[in-house]
């Protein structure tokens, strides 16, 4: 495996895994921002 197909592997895992974890985080600040809204009604 030559060092650019090596890079780009590492790039396309580190993106997958950043999605992964902005869509954690999304979740779980979206869930208790509607769950805040939800009590100040």
């Amino acid at each position: 495996m030559s060092a650019v197909a090596n890079c780009f592997e590492r790039m396309k895992y580190g993106a997958f895994m950043g999605c992964t974890m902005g869509c954690a985080l999304g979740l779980v600040f979206g869930g208790t921002s509607a769950l805040r809204y939800r009590r100040s009604l």
